[in-house]
């Protein structure tokens, strides 16, 4: 049996109970029937309360939509700006106060007194309770069946609970972002490495290394092609690993090339290639290394380009009211937006909503529908709507039913749809980014540790997992990674770990660090303080380079030098007797001559 049918059933019993008792009872007369029983007069007057009823329902959710538009409004403010707005709406507004709990936030209006005349509502953020809406009488007014709070104004407050659901949504979601983009911003503004991301021959994307390495301008690189950077001896090799790696065949990702500079001069580089997807296209991300100065490449790698759309804002958010005995389905005008529609295209039934949904979703909502109806269960359900011109956008829908005095027959269903396809595509664009960054932290040559601000570390990759001579990441994490620097190093770390702090960096500071089992190295450190959207200090992205063999290498070449200062000295001196007795000799072959 259809829901219409189900519905006619109903009335149908109804009116036969109804012919067999007598007339009918006023609590389960419609508006027009009720109105039909009074004068000219009395009726314009309920109309006009009516009117003035709804136009402050409208005034007030309209007033908290301007709260939620304003970039410049803490969520404190925002809280009490709405409470404060909430009494104007309802049927007695000198007479209400009201509260809102959000989590750590509590606001409520100067006159705020609990009482027995009580209207609440739970917000709720991805089925999980985060606060409520508290609406409080101060004095006792006549009550209709429905008790001392109309219908109308507990529609009100569910909206509004509706309302700070989406604010507060949308609020964790920007949160998230910042703090997602400020962490890997870090990363790739402390890099000494250069990262290019090269497409179709083309080089998309240069850092700023990069461009110092080879002395260019950003224009003057990015959009040209890239074996114009590449110096004539290596181009033949480089030629032939990017083609083989853009085609899935397996190449060296380390080797060593010149790229030629502005000034025409070439500088041996390392390079450290790989495939990635760039904006749904193959590409090679390549990370250049000056082999002249290795102290120079000791910063993170990161993500290139954050291709994260920003998410919307403010969700659009429409409001419904089915009155299931006649099949009349009112909506607010937001919801024809949402559906591209005009009001006079629409049926204004329940059919024509279904006639809405994407042929593949109707099922689905149409038992969620029956559930909330006959069974009480709640209705909460994301499905697709299919606009006049083609266009598939995804909804979110919530809405209660009430039911008849005896608790039994179903009479109405209120609710809201909100537009939740630019969240949708933003959280799986976030998602993207995540892995995105994720390749580029574990393609990093050089040891990358996250720690909270005590030192503890929190996240690493698997060159930190390597150098320091751990076997997993559940080794490292909760581990303290001030006790792998040696002892007479710790001092010193500490002070640069306040320096980060203070200043939001330390470069290239060297330590003698300890491995797990107790070797010592010679490292060089770059940090940098990450924060949280406030501003506040959250954690601390460390990037460590093992400088054991440079300095090896340094302490090797300066003993040299030093050997060949002293051989000069001694060349120099021996060369100097010898022009001395050359000079004595032609003095005495030129005495002997006068003799």
């Amino acid at each position: 049996m259809s829901r219409d049918e189900s519905v006619r059933e109903s009335d149908s019993t109804t009116n036969e109970s109804d012919q067999t008792k007598g007339m009918p009872d006023v609590g389960e007369m419609s508006a027009k029937e009720t109105i039909g029983r009074i004068s000219r007069d009395e009726r314009l007057e309920v109309l006009e309360h009516e009117l003035d009823e709804r136009v402050k329902e409208l005034a007030c959710l309209h007033e908290i939509s301007r709260l939620a538009e304003r970039v410049d409004i803490s969520r404190q403010e925002l809280l009490q700006g709405i409470v404060d707005l909430i009494p104007s709406a309802l049927q007695y507004p000198e007479i209400a106060c009201a509260r809102i709990t959000l989590e750590e936030n509590d606001v409520r209006t100067n006159n705020f007194m609990e009482t027995d005349w009580r209207l609440a509502e739970d917000v709720v953020l991805k089925e999980r309770r985060i606060g409520s809406i508290e609406v409080y009488y101060l004095e006792e007014r006549a009550e209709n069946e429905e008790g001392p709070f109309q219908m109308e104004e507990r529609a009100l407050v569910f909206t509004v609970c509706e309302y700070l659901t989406r604010i507060f949504g949308r609020m964790k979601n920007e949160e998230e972002l910042r703090r997602s983009e400020k962490k890997y911003s870090a990363l790739v503004e402390n890099t000494t490495d250069g990262i290019i991301i090269l497409q179709n021959g083309e080089i998309r994307f240069a850092n700023t290394a990069s461009l110092n390495l080879a002395g260019y301008h950003p224009e003057e690189m990015v959009g040209n092609n890239f074996l114009d950077f590449v110096a004539p001896g290596s181009r033949e090799l480089v030629m032939k690993r990017y083609a083989a790696r853009m085609i899935g065949k397996e190449v060296p990702p380390i080797y060593e090339m010149s790229i030629l500079k502005k000034d025409g001069s070439e500088l041996p580089v390392e390079v450290n290639a790989g495939l990635i997807v760039y904006e749904d296209g193959p590409a090679d991300l390549v990370f250049i290394r000056d082999i002249t100065a290795r102290k120079r490449a000791d910063e993170a790698l990161r993500e290139i380009k954050d291709s994260l759309a920003e998410a919307q804002r403010i969700a659009h958010l429409g409001s419904w009211d089915w009155n299931i005995v006649n099949n009349e389905l009112r909506w607010s005008d937001e919801i024809y937006r949402i559906f591209g529609l005009e009001s006079n295209e629409f049926g204004a039934t329940y059919g024509e909503f279904i006639d809405c949904i994407h042929p593949d979703d109707r099922k689905e909502v149409q038992n969620a529908v029956d559930e909330a109806v006959f069974k009480k269960k709640p209705y909460v359900i994301d499905h697709r709507i299919v606009r006049p011109d083609g266009e598939e956008r995804i909804v979110h829908e919530e809405g209660k039913v009430t039911f008849d005095s005896e608790g039994k027959r179903p009479v109405r269903m209120v609710g809201i749809v909100q537009d939740v396809t630019d969240r949708r595509k933003a959280d799986l664009a976030r998602k993207e980014s995540e892995e995105k960054f994720r390749r580029i932290l574990e393609s990093s040559p050089d040891p990358i540790t996250v720690t909270d601000l005590e030192g503890n570390i929190i996240e690493c990759n698997q060159a930190m997992l390597t150098t320091f001579g751990f076997s997993s990441k559940d080794e490292a994490i909760g581990l303290n990674a001030l006790e792998y620097i040696s002892p007479e190093s710790q001092e010193e770390a500490l002070e640069h770990m306040m320096n980060a702090l203070e200043q939001g960096h330390v470069r290239n500071v060297e330590y003698i660090s300890l491995t797990k089992d107790g070797k010592r190295i010679r490292t060089e450190v770059s940090a940098s303080l990450i924060s949280d959207a406030d501003g506040n200090p959250m954690s601390f992205v460390a990037i460590t380079k093992d400088i054991t063999e440079r300095k090896k290498a340094e302490e090797t070449l300066n003993e040299k030098m030093q050997e060949l200062e002293r051989y000069k000295e001694v060349t120099v001196g021996r060369e100097l007797k010898m022009i001395e007795l050359k000079e004595r000799i032609k003095d005495l072959e030129v005495a002997i001559a006068e003799v």
